[in-house]
């Protein structure tokens, strides 16, 4: 498959870990487009498939870790300006406590979840960054593991699929509208 330029990067084994330490970012926000790339991966290279979700979950980590840091920068002071009340008290009571059964699931939430907040509220929280990023590497291996495998089984067809148009297109869009919401966020992280 002859890939677009502006994929060339993202879909190679440095633009996975990039996305993936992005994607848990305070800065980026792209909903599903690193579990895209985890499941492009693994099915464009069937037979390192094992590789794909190692990478992508250190990225992640390496993108928590940040978050985390923000988190213990901002105090919990900090967090009742960055978050809204009511999420920020369901992230407490979830968090407080080290309770690791809620930071093992986070990763496995489906979007709209607000994974970055709950780390950063974590950081915050003092929930400590070394159990943090133990349980959210379990929940983030789980995640594309299982993704891997089902590129795995369903790749090809979704190779061909990919190849369209379509897709393309909607790539372009999506890359777009990662670049505004990325600036939206550096402002307002430098506002408060």
């Amino acid at each position: 498959m002859a890939l677009p330029p502006y994929l060339n990067f993202l879909l190679s084994w440095w633009g996975l870990i990039l996305l993936g330490a992005l994607d848990t970012s305070v800065i980026f926000s792209l909903p599903i487009a690193l579990d895209a790339v985890v499941v492009i991966m693994s099915a464009l290279h069937r037979e390192v498939f094992w590789l794909v979700p190692l990478l992508a979950t250190a990225g992640a980590l390496a993108g928590a870790a940040t978050s985390i840091r923000v988190g213990e920068f901002v105090g919990e002071q900090g967090l009742s300006r960055w978050l809204p009340a009511k999420i920020l008290g369901r992230i407490k009571r979830r968090v407080g406590g080290g309770r690791l059964g809620a930071l093992i699931v986070a990763p496995l939430m489906p979007p709209p979840f607000p994974l970055t907040a709950v780390l950063v509220a974590a950081g915050a929280l003092g929930a400590g960054r070394a159990r943090v990023l133990s349980a959210i590497g379990i929940g983030f291996a789980i995640r594309f593991s299982i993704e891997s495998l089902l590129a795995l089984v369903y790749g090809r067809r979704l190779i061909r699929w990919l190849d369209s148009d379509l897709v393309r297109d909607i790539a372009i869009g999506m890359i777009a509208i990662a670049i505004i919401a990325s600036v939206i966020s550096i402002v307002r992280l430098v506002r408060k």
